[in-house]
């Protein structure tokens, strides 16, 4: 069996677990009475999403919760949950080992979804492309590709426009890891060059503005003004993230100093089930069962 097959039994065993823990009962906790349960979360752009659905529809169903939901980016929410300023942090990678990363207390990772970092370019663009192969695509970020007839473009000699994300991203450091990309030293000379987008939202805005422009997004992120690109032939999909084909897909984690409170609890527990793992579906990104 693959790791990635391994890996996804490993996160089924622990949901289970985690019910068990918990109780299924608490899928469906609310505390009636005068009392307002306040929850503060933020971090990854790519969980805002799926986070923000989940709190409206929670809210809705229990409304003595008050839930605020922010989308700072991976780095921002682990930070935030490490110092105690949120009660969840959202974080598109998982916590980076010291000292690597700032992080104190007994963080605890609760990995909810799959997600695919989706290769795209604008809709209209003028190279023709619609696929590239693993060794293009880090050419094209480590600075060796220039420009578009290098990775087999018959119709543009133009210069690529490689757009990137901010450091600090989750997503910026899972393209890396997963691409390779974060020990190239090619890369790391030719980074600076790159154009930086705040968010996946802006990534993609700037892309589908831009016909020789080359980004990356989350799976939830796509629509018509761009286009999934093939990555070794297999196309940036739910299907092919969750059989493991598409090898650019990582997991979404949301973060908790030490155990959860009462109330982060009751949450966490509705993300992992059933609503939440449907809203994750709606999203346009990888539900972890049902």
């Amino acid at each position: 069996m693959e790791k990635k097959g391994i890996a996804f039994l490993a996160i089924i065993a622990i949901i289970i677990t985690f019910f068990a823990t918990w109780g299924i009962t608490a899928l469906y906790y609310n505390p009636y009475g005068t009392q307002t349960y306040t929850i503060n979360i933020d971090g990854s752009t790519t969980c805002f999403p799926i986070i923000d659905k989940a709190a409206e529809e929670f809210m809705g169903l229990y409304p003595d919760y008050v839930i605020t939901v922010g989308a700072g980016g991976s780095g921002t929410g682990i930070a935030h949950v490490t110092d105690g300023i949120t009660d969840i942090g959202m974080a598109s990678r998982p916590v980076k080992s010291p000292p690597n990363e700032n992080v104190t207390g007994n963080l605890k990772d609760f990995s909810f979804a799959l997600d695919g970092i989706a290769i795209i370019f604008d809709a209209d663009n003028t190279h023709g492309l619609t696929s590239l192969t693993m060794e293009q695509l880090v050419g094209i970020y480590n600075g060796i590709y220039d420009s578009w007839d290098d990775v087999g473009s018959t119709t543009s000699t133009t210069i690529i426009v490689v757009w990137n994300r901010v450091e600090g991203s989750g997503t910026r450091a899972s393209f890396e890891d997963l691409t390779g990309l974060e020990e190239d030293l090619d890369y790391e000379n030719d980074v600076a060059n790159h154009l930086k987008a705040q968010s996946n939202g802006v990534m993609r805005t700037e892309i589908s503005n831009n016909p020789n422009a080359i980004g990356f997004v989350g799976l939830g992120y796509l629509d018509n003004s761009v286009i999934g690109v093939e990555i070794d032939g297999i196309a940036p999909t739910i299907a092919n993230v969750k059989n493991g084909s598409y090898k650019i897909s990582r997991y979404l984690h949301l973060i908790t100093n030490g155990e959860p409170n009462a109330a982060s609890k009751a949450f966490l527990s509705f993300i992992f089930g059933p609503c939440g793992q449907q809203i994750v579906d709606d999203e346009g990104f990888v539900r972890l069962w049902g």
